[in-house]
């Protein structure tokens, strides 16, 4: 099982990952329980998992072998539960009645099919919103430093410079397909 820290006072802690980031740890972490487990042969021959044993000693683990695979346990179906969760709450999130999320998810669903270079549009799409918001950080200012402002940040300002100096040229005319 999950064993405290000392002086650990339980405080909810948010990190934010990315499903494939997410999904990349979940199977790290199943692959280790394998090998562990494997260490262990279920307790029946203890004798292969020495070594692995005096290793969790000698770095002062709070854990032994058997704990550290139950443990791992634990965090893979943590970490399994958090991403059917978001992914439930990500499916669930276009449903709410803002006035522009249907219609926007509608427009871009049409320009994909249609655009020849769809992340070109996409970028001049974004360019030209912040130019009529005065600047490029005006996109993230309510998020700055989320994964998703820091992908953002960086498609607008590879399109109208890192200080954006080609803002100006981006006056809300429609992007040539």
């Amino acid at each position: 099982m999950l064993l405290s820290q000392p002086h650990s006072t339980y405080q909810l802690a948010e990190i934010s990952l990315d499903a494939g980031h997410a999904n990349d740890i979940t199977c790290l972490l199943l692959d280790v329980h394998t090998v562990l487990d494997h260490l262990w042969l279920d307790g029946t021959q203890p004798r292969a998992s020495r070594p692995a044993e005096q290793a969790l000693r000698f770095i002062n683990s709070p854990y032994t072998l058997p704990g550290l695979i139950t443990a791992l346990d634990q965090v893979t179906t943590m970490l399994a539960h958090a991403a059917r969760d978001a992914v439930s709450d990500s499916r669930a999130a276009p449903a709410t009645d803002d006035g522009y999320t249907r219609p926007t998810i509608d427009a871009l669903t049409q320009a994909a099919s249609a655009e020849t270079d769809f992340a070109g549009w996409l970028a001049h799409v974004l360019a030209t919103a912040a130019a009529r918001l005065g600047s490029s950080d005006a996109l993230t200012s309510r998020r700055p430093g989320s994964w998703e402002a820091s992908l953002l940040d960086q498609l607008v300002k590879g399109t109208i410079g890192y200080h954006d100096e080609l803002l100006p040229n981006y006056t809300g005319h429609s992007p040539s397909a």
